[in-house]
This record gives structure tokens, sequence and C-alpha cells, in this order.
């Protein structure tokens, strides 16, 4: 089978839960930047890895490496590569791109000379060019130039990995799917004893521990990727690895309770739950977190507050999380909780981190902030963020 180097790009500061995601399903990075891995596998790793990466957000298969200091030197290099040996001319070709070259000021100029050139190869090759309807998605090109060096990738994924299709209503602010997932890693829950998710909003944090939980592949709703439109596609290849996944899912008996006050978020929450797969296995309340009913330790609690960005919040921030700081040290003991929010928020738990990790939720900066609750107190010192 074909030898392909890949890399798999992630979210902003969820690169060490992707990494370790890939180095389970028994592959090990060759490189690595800040928010990209780079490995080597044949055709059946880009399957696998679009099924299985619950932390990443796209898998690029590498093809061409070059130089070209200006738009028409980057045709000229590009309408030479063999692009009929990776895209068909009957697909809809989609080029994006990440570029920094003094000669380019708008990106979208580099995308439609790297798009006139693989269509004027496959015209001059194969007697047709490709569509190109600025809507559909089925073969994607990503274009990566850094002044005179330029790299071309198969974009496999197409939609972002994070799409898992499940979402089929949202409340405000819902949490991205791979920073759900991510958050999960980092909290080392597994499912062994109950999850407790208060102010769930549209129940991403809830849906994604079911289905880690339950080994449903975050994929697996997805009807459509980009190497599907790829030429060297596999269907059987495809068709095995979602097959063996299928024998993975188990059916499991959990404790997962997730509440929210909001009546949108509520609905919102059970409607995506029933779409992935997972209703029968998360208890949604509509009430305040204050109200739920705990199941005894040992038990995970893992929330998302609200972080007050918006300007005149700050002080109901404040009252927000020293409630649940207070909920926690009266409520919780014995168990563990993690607290995604900003360093600045944190402060106002009272309670003393055992650690925190740091996180970007969109460009917000953030931390996972572990406090270990103890009958009375441990440590009275305050908790002072990072």
């Amino acid at each position: 089978m074909d030898s392909y180097r890949y890399i798999v790009t992630c979210p902003k500061g969820l690169l060490p839960y992707a990494q370790a995601e890939i180095e389970s399903l028994g592959y090990q990075p060759i490189g690595r930047g800040p928010a990209a891995i780079e490995i080597v596998g044949d055709s059946r790793t880009m399957y696998r890895l679009n099924l299985w990466l619950r932390c990443a957000h796209r898998v690029l298969l590498k093809l061409w490496e070059g130089t070209a200091a200006t738009a028409a030197d980057l045709y000229h290099w590009a309408v030479r590569l063999p692009w009929e040996e990776h895209i068909l001319p009957t697909s809809v070709l989609t080029v994006s791109a990440s570029v920094r070259n003094v000669t380019i000021r708008n990106s979208l100029y580099a995308c439609q000379k790297l798009k006139d050139a693989i269509a004027d190869r496959l015209r001059n090759r194969l007697g047709k060019r490709p569509d190109s309807n600025g809507r559909t998605r089925q073969a994607v090109v990503f274009l990566y130039w850094r002044e005179n060096d330029v790299a071309v990738y198969f974009d496999t994924s197409g939609v972002p990995l994070s799409k898992r299709g499940y979402r089929r209503m949202t409340a405000a602010a819902p949490l991205s799917e791979a920073l759900a997932a991510a958050v999960l890693a980092a909290s080392g829950w597994t499912g062994d004893v109950p999850l407790i998710n208060p102010m769930s909003g549209s129940g991403t944090i809830a849906i994604e521990a079911a289905m880690i939980a339950r080994r449903i592949p975050p994929a697996w709703l997805r009807t459509s990727f980009s190497f599907q439109h790829w030429r060297g596609y596999r269907p059987d290849l495809w068709h095995d690895e979602i097959g063996r996944a299928e024998q993975g899912i188990v059916e499991r008996q959990l404790t997962v309770i997730a509440c929210d006050t909001s009546p949108e978020a509520y609905r919102a929450a059970r409607v995506n739950a029933h779409a992935a797969g997972v209703g029968g296995n998360i208890r949604f309340l509509h009430c305040d977190y204050r109200e739920m009913p705990l199941p005894p330790p040992p038990a995970t609690i893992i929330v998302n507050p609200p972080y007050g960005i918006r300007i005149g919040e700050q002080h109901e921030v404040a009252v927000l999380y020293k409630q649940l700081g207070d909920w926690l040290k009266r409520e919780c003991s014995g168990m563990r909780c993690f607290v995604l929010t900003t360093p600045s928020c944190a402060k106002h738990v009272g309670l003393h981190a055992e650690r925190r990790s740091p996180f970007f939720n969109a460009d917000i900066e953030c931390r996972l902030i572990e406090y270990e609750l103890y009958r009375g107190s441990r440590r009275t010192s305050p908790d002072v963020g990072t």
C-alpha cells in the first residue's frame, strides 16, 4: 500500500490532546508545529483519522512543495503538477489558503490563481475542468504559502472534523465539540464514575462524554468527506473502518446528568443528544444546578460558566462564580470538579486549585481549573487563577 504524509491540524491549544489521539491510533508524529502534527501512513490512515479524531480540525494529505515569489509564479509552478492523479474533473473544486507573502494582499487572489492552474491542467490533460460553485465542498485543496515557500495539500476532511453532525439546535455561545472532547480528555473521565454537567447549554460536554464512554466515533453521523472525491479513494477500506468501529460500540450504563435554567438550552440539548444516539445515556434537567439531584461520590463535575465578556456583566459573573464555589464546597465533597473559564473569572470561585490547564475557547484564553473537593476546607487560600 502507498505511503503518504499527512498533516493533522487542530484548534488553538488542543495540540497535546490531538497528538494523544493520533498516538492511540498507532501513529507516531514525525514533526509538529503550534497547531499541526505530521505523520506518515497509508491510504487507510486518512479514513481512520477522519473517523476517530475528536480534538482535531482537518486531515491534510501532503501533495507537493515548491517555491513561488508571486501569484504568477504560483500559477506556472502549479499548472505543471499532475493534479489528474488526485482530482476528478467531475468534482466541485474548492481552494482554501493560509498565505503570508509580500506580493499578496488577499489570500482569495492566491486561491483563485491556484484554482485556475488546477482547472487548466485538468482541462488540458483530461478535456474537462472541475466546477467551482463556492457552496459545495467536494475536492478541497489547501494552499500553505510562506514568503517563497509553497506547499499544497488535499484536504481529506472538507468540513472541519468538529462538525459532528448532531448539533440540530444551538443555545447561546455553544462550546466547540473538539474543545469539549479535549476538556473531557484533560479531566480523565472515562465513564467509570458519574459525570455532572451544570450550566450545560446545548449539551455538548454531556454528549461528547457519552460518545466517548460508548466508543462511538466522533464522525459517526457524517456522510460526506472530501476524501470521497479524491481519485485514490478506496470505498472498501472506508467501509471496513466503519464496520470495525460499529463492532466496537458498546451499550453501557452511564450516569451523566446535565442541567440548564434556559428552556431553549434544555430543548436543544435533548434534541442534539438524540441525534447523536446517546439520548438514553444522559439525564437532562431544566433547573438551576443548585437544585439538581447529585449522585454519591466519587463523581466528576465539569462546568463551563459564562465569562462575562460583555461590558456590565462583570459584577454578575463575580456573584455567579462565588455561588458556584459555595455550592461545590457545601454539596460536592468527595468529588473532582473542572471549571473551564478565564483567569479573571477563576478568582471568584474561592477554592484552592489543584491544577490549571491552558485552553482557548475560540480566541478567548482560558484555563481548565481542577478542584478536589474535601469535606470542610482542606486549605483556605483562595484560587488566584493564572
